[in-house]
């Protein structure tokens, strides 16, 4: 995941911060609307090997785990990050759209199209 996508929607971005009690490291956090959201780049390691990709329960339990602490979970899969088109709107549009569904469009409907 590239920060640059992120600065594209405006986003104030900071990289690898951790949680208020210092328990999880998250890869990128930003606040939109008041709502503190992490968003993690996961790699091959966060899933099952097999089809089917599921995420593995110790990545599930830490993303409850951080959202018990206040914040909006937001994952990137390595694979839909890949596929992504070359231009360099691509994966600032990829990644709004994960944001806005998660957050809902009400809370992110301020964030700008790329």
């Amino acid at each position: 995941m590239h920060t640059q996508a992120l600065k594209a929607l405006g986003l104030n971005i900071y990289i690898e911060q951790l949680t208020d009690d210092r328990l999880f490291c998250m890869d990128v956090v930003t606040v939109i609307n008041g709502h503190r959201v992490c968003i993690e780049a996961n790699g091959p390691g966060h899933y099952r090997r097999t089809e089917p990709r599921h995420v593995l329960g110790n990545k599930a339990l830490r993303d409850t785990l951080v959202r018990k602490r206040g914040y909006k979970v937001v994952n990137v899969p390595y694979w839909e990050w890949e596929a992504l088109p070359g231009e360099p709107t691509a994966g600032a549009e990829y990644l709004r759209g994960l944001i806005l569904s998660e957050l809902g469009p009400g809370v992110g409907a301020h964030l700008p199209l790329p």
